[in-house]
């Protein structure tokens, strides 16, 4: 492979790049044509046309023969090529559109956009959707490609590096769901919980201990200008709760209370033995007078303590 130079006569920005070929006429004629064809509309996206990258534009700006082809190095294989032709990119500082037209760093695998790219794409795609088509193509190209976007499985587990570089993606974020998003992903996260793989799989999850140190981490995180609510009023404060929320509160409540009223009694009907809470001596529930006055229809005391009461407070008449 040559890796090669192309230098604006003009204003002396330089552009580099490499070829398979063993000259420089192929590189040429690529340039050429790619600077004066219209480039074709997008496959998934028959409404909008591919763009030139800047280097093109200034080539069909300022003609073929304002610009200078030098060939920098020769090759035997692609690592080494691609490695060269970051260094130059680097050093040249081609990537700033002051002094080059190179729009990434120029790696193999190590390949990054520019940052005036990335703002410029970012403008591009703020507010566009997506449309049905790309997504269908992007999920079949993730199953059948399973080992080429290993993110997007099922399972995968990201490393330190990778969950710090999205929290400081979220921290650096100002991206504010609207109230549409929020509401369907609260509809579907509630459809999610309630689905009984989801339930059997929380159910048998293991927690973990909670150590002093992090529950007095966990305590300055969340404690004086780092707590959220912190310099706000409480959100009910001075405001007078609706009749309608009133009664919804009222109604939860007597359902919740009916419930468990229900399930002791379903308990209570079982037992056979009850332990009095003054001599704490389990025993048999004809040891206990009938009370109305206690859910499992037996008194709190046994026959011999409430005795032994009314022996010491007797009843005054």
């Amino acid at each position: 492979m040559i890796a090669y130079s192309i230098t604006n006569k003009l204003n002396n920005k330089k552009y580099f790049c490499l070829t398979g070929y063993n000259s420089l006429k192929q590189a040429k004629y690529y340039h050429r044509q790619k600077a004066k064809c219209i480039m074709p509309k997008m496959e998934l996206k028959p409404t909008s046309r591919k763009g030139k990258s800047p280097f093109h534009k200034a080539y069909a700006r300022y003609g073929e023969t304002n610009f200078r082809y030098r060939i920098e190095d020769r090759f035997s294989n692609r690592t080494d090529a691609f490695a060269y032709k970051e260094r130059l990119i680097a050093k040249y500082n081609t990537m700033n559109p002051d002094y080059g037209y190179n729009c990434n760093t120029g790696g193999n695998r190590s390949f990054n956009h520019a940052p005036h790219v990335k703002e410029r794409q970012s403008v591009a795609q703020t507010g566009k959707i997506m449309p049905e088509s790309w997504i269908v193509f992007m999920t079949e190209k993730i199953k059948n490609h399973p080992e080429t976007y290993p993110h997007f499985q099922k399972g995968y587990i990201c490393t330190e590096e990778e969950r710090e570089k999205l929290r400081q993606g979220q921290l650096n974020s100002d991206y504010v769901q609207t109230e549409e998003v929020q509401i369907k992903k609260s509809v579907s996260m509630k459809k999610r919980w309630q689905e009984p793989e989801i339930i059997a799989k929380m159910a048998k999850r293991e927690r973990g201990v909670v150590t002093d140190e992090t529950r007095r981490k966990l305590s300055k995180r969340s404690s004086g200008k780092n707590n959220g609510m912190y310099g706000k009023p409480a959100w009910n404060r001075g405001i007078p709760i609706p009749q309608w929320q009133k009664d919804i509160i009222s109604k939860k409540n007597k359902e919740h209370h009916r419930i468990k009223r229900e399930k002791l009694l379903k308990e209570y009907s079982k037992k056979t033995e009850k332990k009095c809470y003054k001599c704490e001596e389990v025993k048999n529930l004809n040891m206990f007078y009938k009370s109305k006055a206690h859910l499992d229809g037996y008194a709190g005391l046994c026959k011999l303590c409430e005795k032994k009461k009314k022996l010491d407070f007797p009843v005054w008449t």
